[in-house]
């Protein structure tokens, strides 16, 4: 499931456990700043060695990914104007991939996540409480 603005900008990712597919699946554009892909793949399946080269790129936003492994948030989506625009609720082995506008979340009932965020990250210039 996408999460868009009113105006057609890509905000959020989220992937239900049940919902992943077989095989590997981008479920962003190679264009997007953070990638966001499941697998579910077979006993017997590689994923031949490789390396990931350093390049030079141009990171204009703090995206972050949530995994929930036990438990219940709500997540709520606001554009950037922090005007709402939808809520999703994520349990256990769901994800969400956040790239822009901003959000908050509710824990529904006792939670262990991981996020996973960009770096580097200074608290008083890239995050904004409203």
């Amino acid at each position: 499931m996408k999460i868009y603005d009113t105006n057609k900008n890509l905000i959020a990712v989220f992937k239900k456990y049940k919902d992943i597919k077989n095989s590997k699946n981008f479920l962003t554009d190679n264009k997007d700043e953070f990638q966001f892909g499941t697998f579910n793949l077979e006993k017997g399946d590689e994923i031949k060695r490789h390396i990931h080269y350093e390049q030079p790129r141009n990171i204009y936003g703090t995206s972050e990914a949530i995994v929930v492994l036990d438990g219940s948030l709500k997540v709520s989506f606001f554009d950037n104007n922090k005007k709402f625009i939808d809520e999703i609720i994520l349990n256990k082995n769901d994800s969400l991939l956040i790239l822009s506008g901003g959000h908050s979340i509710d824990v529904l009932e006792d939670t262990k996540f991981v996020e996973f965020k960009q770096g580097p990250y200074v608290e008083e210039i890239d995050k904004e409480h409203f």
